[in-house]
C-alpha cells in the first residue's frame, strides 16, 4: 500500500510468468487507458503505443494489470521480451519516465520498490501547461522545473555513445552522453558533438516510422514529401497525333 492508501500488490513470480507468457507487443492501448486519455487531453501519449518504445509498452503492461506492481528483475525480463537486442540499462528508468506523460506512477513502500498503477490517475507533476507561459510567474516556474531536470541529468552518470549509430564506435564517432539520453534515444537518432539528438537514424525510421511519428497525419505528411522527392509526377503528355489536314473547297 502506498502513502496515499492506493492499493498496490507486488506481482508474484508465478503471476508475472503468466502475464509475460501472454503478453505480445501492444499495438493499441487497453480500453480503460483509452477512456482515461480521452478524459484527460493533457496526457502526452500517442494514439497507439510504439512497438519499439519499451516505456510505452510498460505503460500498456501496467494499465492491463491495475493493482499489480513489478520489480526490477521482472521489468528487465519484460524489456528483454519486447526488445531482445536491448542489452544493459536500468529497467526502473522505463517506469520512472511514465509520470512525465501525465499518469501517476505508484510504487510499493519497500527500500527497493516495485512499480505499477494502483488505478489510472492524472498527474501534472512533470507537465508544463502552455497557459502557464503567458505569465511571468508561469515562465519562471517552467524554467525552474527544466533547470532542475537538466541539472539532475548533468550530475548523473555519463556513458559512451555513437554520434552516428550506423558507424562503428571509433574515436571520431564517440560522444559522452548523460545516462538518460543514451538509454532513451540509443541508436534511434544521430547525435551532435554535444551528445544531443539531431535527426532520426534512417535505418530505424525505415523499420518503424510510427516510433517517431505516431499520428497518421504526420506520417502521411512525411510520405507525401518523400513521394514528391523520389517519385515526381511525369509531365502531362501532349497529344502529338497528326492533325487532319483541313481542305478548303472553293466554288
Amino acid at each position: 500500500m502506498t502513502k496515499n492508501n492506493r492499493i498496490l500488490q507486488k506481482a508474484s513470480d508465478s503471476q508475472f510468468a503468466t502475464i509475460l507468457a501472454g503478453f505480445t507487443k501492444a499495438t493499441a492501448w487497453p480500453k480503460g487507458l483509452q477512456d482515461f486519455i480521452a478524459a484527460n487531453p493533457r496526457v502526452k501519449l500517442p494514439a497507439k503505443p510504439s512497438k519499439r518504445s519499451i516505456s510505452q509498452q510498460v505503460i500498456a503492461l501496467f494499465a492491463s494489470n491495475l493493482g499489480l506492481a513489478f520489480d526490477r528483475a521482472q521489468l528487465t525480463a519484460f524489456g528483454e521480451k519486447i526488445d531482445p537486442d536491448r542489452v544493459g540499462g536500468d529497467s526502473i528508468q522505463w517506469a520512472n519516465k511514465i509520470e512525465r506523460v501525465g499518469i501517476k506512477l505508484d510504487k510499493t513502500p519497500e527500500k527497493k520498490p516495485s512499480y505499477g498503477f494502483a488505478d489510472l490517475t492524472f498527474s501534472d507533476k512533470y507537465l508544463h501547461s502552455s497557459q502557464d507561459l503567458t505569465t511571468e510567474v508561469g515562465r519562471q516556474d517552467s524554467v525552474s522545473r527544466s533547470r532542475k531536470l537538466f541539472a539532475a541529468m548533468a550530475k548523473g552518470k555519463f556513458e559512451k555513445g555513437h554520434k552516428d549509430p550506423r558507424l562503428p564506435l571509433s574515436d571520431d564517432n564517440l560522444v559522452m552522453q548523460p545516462y538518460e539520453i543514451n538509454r532513451s534515444y540509443r541508436d534511434r537518432y544521430i547525435f551532435d558533438d554535444n551528445g544531443l539528438p539531431t535527426v532520426p537514424n534512417p535505418l530505424k525510421f525505415a523499420e518503424d516510422p510510427s516510433a517517431y511519428y505516431s499520428d497518421e497525419a504526420d506520417l502521411k505528411l512525411v510520405y507525401e514529401a518523400l513521394k514528391a522527392r523520389f517519385e515526381p509526377q511525369a509531365p502531362t503528355a501532349v497529344d502529338s497525333s497528326p492533325v487532319d489536314d483541313v481542305k478548303t473547297t472553293m466554288d
